[in-house]
């Protein structure tokens, strides 16, 4: 289970058009014309989707509601891990480094990581984006703009498999019990979790840090000193959720898409493929209407 992270989206194009200028033949129509092509230049990111799940060869998905998805083309058939946005940028990972670039969810760039390790996770920060992943050890990737991507200083500990952002302090889970943390996404060091078991995701809620294992173990702190540790039953279809100001957006095997309001009931939605679906974002979490996660989530 693979959770994700967020970015932000304004609300519209533009309030009104006012012009002092009499009428004045083609030069003030061209004028006219002129401030109308203005103000609608705005930047792509105004029609971002609310939604964007990636997955198995090169699969995307874009839904402007959680409920009907439509398939795009990535332009690459690597498998995708993950996804995020960040002020109208969307970037996905993925297998053998990928990493796209997309300001409107329908068409993808490649971008340039450097590295053919795999690359599990991605969320975004105030100064852009956090990839993670690695074959053997940790690797950790910024970029401030999801088009060149630097290698930041992390611990040789394990591969790295998720990444969350609390709004201050990142936290990164992987192999044999890895946990690091960051305040600027650039310098990384350990944190002691309580378990050399491997950890497979971890989110921010709002409000703690979760940390999941595939074993069914929920480890949850506020702090990153001290952890609660816990036993749930994640459906074996799960591989990723995100989750806004209404709805909560779990997508799995299969083109599995659920969504659900209260963390309980939860519909099917019809996804139009089969593949795999390892990654999934919500892409305005600055809303001030976001609420945490639900306490208590049943899957079903």
């Amino acid at each position: 289970m693979y959770p994700s992270s967020f970015a932000t989206t304004p609300s519209s194009l533009f309030s009104s058009i006012r012009t002092s200028l009499r009428p004045a033949g083609l030069a003030v129509r061209g004028l006219v014309l002129a401030a109308l092509a203005s103000a609608l230049a705005v930047p792509a990111f105004a029609v971002l989707p609310a939604y964007v799940a990636v997955g198995q060869a090169g699969s995307v998905l874009t839904s402007t509601d959680g409920a009907a998805w439509i398939s795009r083309s990535s332009g690459v058939s690597s498998r995708l891990r993950s996804v995020a946005s960040r002020a109208g940028v969307l970037v996905a990972v993925g297998e053998a480094g990928t990493v796209l670039r997309s300001t409107d969810g329908i068409t993808w760039s490649a971008g340039a990581s450097g590295v053919v390790e795999t690359l599990r996770g991605v969320v975004a920060g105030p100064s852009g984006f956090v990839a993670v992943g690695g074959r053997n050890s940790s690797l950790i990737l910024t970029s401030a703009d999801g088009w060149t991507w630097l290698n930041a200083s992390a611990p040789g500990l394990g591969a790295l498999r998720s990444v969350a952002f609390s709004g201050s302090r990142y936290l990164a889970v992987g192999s044999g019990g890895t946990a690091l943390t960051s305040t600027d996404g650039a310098t990384w060091s350990p944190v002691a979790v309580g378990t050399t078991q491997s950890l497979d995701a971890t989110v921010w809620t709002g409000t703690t840090f979760w940390v999941i294992s595939a074993s069914g173990t929920l480890r949850s702190s506020t702090s990153l000193t001290k952890w609660s540790v816990d036993r749930i039953s994640p459906a074996a279809w799960i591989e990723a959720f995100t989750w806004s100001d209404k709805l909560l957006v779990a997508v799995g095997g299969g083109g599995t898409i659920k969504t659900t309001t209260d963390g309980e009931k939860w519909t099917s939605r019809t996804s139009g493929t089969a593949a795999a679906m390892h990654g999934v974002t919500w892409t305005n979490p600055s809303s001030k209407t976001r609420k945490s996660l639900p306490s208590e989530l049943h899957f079903n």
